[in-house]
């Protein structure tokens, strides 16, 4: 219907600790076990969320997520971004930015915020406002 891809992103904050450091110059490596966990938590996330989705091809990276979001955008040449937002107010907003804020300020191309709702359990379903969104795009495109 919309003959489109769809990217799903996961940047990782991964800071070393000096005994993954003091591993790794022993040839050891926790980055690429955590990368590795990090990609099958992913593809968990896609077989649940997004089992009928054809098109679709997922990334993890690592580093400062808004930053990475951006440089992937680019870098593939992706035409819009949906992010979620934490919904974080006052103090925590302000001492930890919003990453969903700071995309929009670097993106060059449209970023879509959805807001979760307050009242969701673990078990619920993921917020629908990310398609009905985009499905109200496209009606209105045409």
């Amino acid at each position: 219907m919309y003959n489109a891809n769809l990217h799903v992103l996961y940047v990782a904050k991964h800071l070393p600790s000096a005994p993954a450091i003091a591993r790794r110059d022993e040839g050891g490596d926790d980055s690429e076990r955590s990368r590795e966990a990090d990609t099958a938590h992913l593809r968990e996330f896609v077989e649940r969320y997004l089992p009928h989705q054809s098109k679709l091809i997922f990334s993890v990276r690592e580093g400062l997520p808004h930053k990475e979001i951006v440089d992937y955008s680019i870098a593939e040449d992706i035409n819009l971004i949906v992010i979620a937002t934490h919904g974080r107010t006052g103090l925590d907003h302000l001492m930890l930015g919003s990453v969903a804020e700071k995309v929009m300020r670097f993106s060059p191309v449209p970023v879509l915020c959805v807001k979760p709702t307050d009242q969701r359990d673990e078990n619920s379903e993921p917020p629908t406002e990310a398609v009905d969104s985009l499905s109200s795009l496209h009606e209105l495109s045409h």
